[in-house]
């Protein structure tokens, strides 16, 4: 399995993820088994990095832990910013499709994040997911995913990530989705996703989860990662 740990004095171990949905929860945790629906939520339960990790926010902890989702594009090969720091719209690709929530580990509010790469599936399909190569494309029907941890407000780079070895990404909903794949969505619809993921044997996740969709962001970081 690989993990990226990245410097950040205040990093709270996965040791402390056990029951990490918190007092807010209103619902009891239990091992998903199926997507929970529609109505905004954020479950997680399984194993990673060794210990059990066990969330589920429903109803006002959903809203308290501010459950979201971003889209993120990349600009294709030649699309520079222009004197303002705009780049050309017309001209990007999809980069990836970040799901979250802040949760509360041992006292300790932590974002928690799992991104889809490359590829937006419709609602009703389901893609595999394969190990992450950096530098690459994806294959259509294929996808890579990670978990990621970080402190809120903080850059990503300053947490932990993890891009899963296999698993599943069914989905449920995806509302506002453009005609074609690479055409830029400014943000708005919802989507909803039923996950499976490995990174092996022992350390397997289970994820539900519907979100409303923030304001789309740009991602020129993304260049490097994945090709269109």
């Amino acid at each position: 399995m690989s993990i990226r740990y990245l410097p950040v004095a205040s990093f709270v171990s996965f040791a402390l993820l056990t029951g990490c949905g918190g007092p807010a929860d209103d619902t009891s945790s239990t091992s998903l088994t199926e997507w929970l629906g529609e109505s905004p939520h954020f479950a997680v339960s399984g194993s990673f990095n060794g210990q059990p990790i066990d969330i589920r926010l429903e109803k006002d902890a959903a809203t308290a832990a501010g459950v979201y989702c971003q889209r993120n594009y990349a600009p294709l090969p030649g699309n520079v910013p222009d004197a303002n720091g705009k780049y050309d719209m017309t001209k990007l690709y999809f980069a990836m499709k970040e799901v979250g929530a802040i949760v509360d580990l041992d006292g300790q509010k932590r974002e928690l994040t799992f991104g889809y790469w490359r590829h937006e599936p419709a609602a009703g399909t389901t893609v595999e997911v394969v190990p992450r190569t950096f530098g690459t494309t994806v294959a259509a029907g294929k996808t890579w995913m990670d978990i990621g941890i970080v402190e809120p407000g903080m850059p990503a780079t300053t947490g932990v990530e993890s891009a899963a070895e296999s698993g599943t990404l069914a989905m449920k909903v995806n509302t506002s989705v453009a005609d074609a794949e690479d055409m830029f969505v400014a943000g708005g619809g919802k989507t909803g996703e039923f996950v499976s993921l490995s990174w092996g044997p022992h350390d397997k996740l289970t994820i539900s989860v519907t979100a409303e969709c923030r304001e789309t962001a740009m991602a020129p970081w993304a260049v490097n990662l994945i090709k269109p």
